[in-house]
């Protein structure tokens, strides 16, 4: 028997599994192997997360020597259509929506071999699911700033006619930050998004299901037409995760977190956080999250209002001796972690092996689609 030559392999930067350094592509997950290679006008310099469609890496920008990120598809034999239509619709719309507290693209192409490609400002921070996987909640003046500012940016996308339709905490990028007060969002990941006025291409088989369980509006889960209030019933989730560090409606399985959210009603607020009992910020949130769309806030602009006025009652509160105030760094050590964290102190950190264990991505709260900072 002949001798036969190693082969040598790479290590995939986005599963960690070994890969012949024959092929371009991870073979195990898809991802492509790209650190240390050119992509046009980009040096690759790692990988910075991915998801079940894409991977998006830590790249250089050889004409202005800045930090960028680059989102890819990962590799499939049989290249969806879809995925691809998806891909370049995200392109598209996130293109069109310039706000401060929105994921900038600055480029886009396509590669002979890796395909499509698209170039976005690079983020310093992490993921709010990083910090929500924890079950702990933030403290309430965070909390109620990122809810505020997704309302804000939100109601922006909206008079744009687009709606994201995943809302979900991985796709709130949170960043640090070294002389504001309070964190800044940015709202990343429009690859599911719509656009109201295009309601004639059709991005889904009939039927099908877009979202994160988790997260999805009683109508999403329903498979009728999501609408601006799709996105307003998804922030109330997360303001009442990042709030009580809870999920309002849980299960042991996707089916069962779905059917709850057409059964049951959620638990008020003060049901877990007794002191918010009557206020202002209660009956908010609990108008936010009714079943039936005409029943919640007509806007995001509302909702953005009352949260306004929830935020001055809860000032006073904190007068009062009621709750902690701002100037407090929150009720809890791993709120006391997150506020370090934002001003820079490396604090939540990249030991999130537990995070991501613990993280929405379970098989209890599978995600269908990528976030662009994972």
């Amino acid at each position: 028997m002949g001798c036969t030559k190693m082969t040598e392999q790479l290590s995939c930067p986005l599963c960690q599994c070994f890969t012949s350094t024959y092929y371009d592509h991870c073979e195990e997950c898809g991802a492509p192997l790209l650190v240390g290679k050119q992509l046009g006008d980009y040096i690759i310099l790692g990988c910075l997360g991915g998801g079940g469609a894409g991977a998006v890496y830590h790249a250089r920008d050889l004409h202005s020597g800045g930090d960028v990120a680059v989102k890819l598809l990962r590799y499939e034999p049989l290249q969806k259509l879809k995925t691809r239509a998806r891909f370049l619709r995200e392109v598209q719309l996130t293109s069109r929506l310039q706000h401060p507290n929105i994921v900038q693209i600055s480029n886009y192409g396509h590669d002979d071999l890796f395909g499509p490609f698209m170039v976005m400002e690079f983020l310093d921070g992490a993921p709010l699911s990083e910090v929500l996987a924890r079950g702990v909640s933030l403290p309430w003046p965070h909390a109620l700033h990122i809810a505020i500012a997704i309302c804000d940016t939100m109601q922006y996308a909206h008079e744009q006619g687009v709606i994201h339709r995943d809302l979900k905490p991985a796709n709130l990028f949170v960043l640090r930050t070294l002389t504001e007060e309070m964190p800044r969002i940015k709202i990343v990941d429009f690859g599911i998004a719509k656009s109201v006025e295009d309601d004639l291409v059709a991005m889904t088989q009939s039927g099908s299901l877009l979202g994160t369980p988790v997260y999805m509006s009683p109508e999403q889960v329903r498979r009728t037409k999501a609408t601006h209030s799709s996105d307003l019933y998804t922030l109330g989730i997360v303001l009442f995760q990042m709030l009580t560090g809870s999920l309002p409606f849980s299960g042991k399985s996707a089916m069962a977190v779905l059917m709850k959210r057409l059964t049951e009603y959620p638990p008020l607020l003060s049901a877990l956080i007794p002191k918010f009992q009557g206020t202002c910020l209660e009956e908010t949130l609990a108008i936010a999250l009714q079943r039936e769309p005409q029943h919640r806030w007509a806007s995001m602009a509302d909702l953005g209002d009352r949260l306004r006025i929830a935020y001055a009652e809860l000032e006073q509160m904190a007068f009062d001796g009621f709750l902690p105030s701002k100037e407090e760094v929150g009720a809890s050590t791993e709120g006391q972690l997150f506020v370090s964290w934002i001003y820079g102190e490396p604090t939540i950190e990249e030991d999130s092996d537990e995070s991501r264990a613990a993280s929405e991505s379970d098989a209890a709260h599978p995600s269908t689609f990528e976030t662009s900072y994972s």
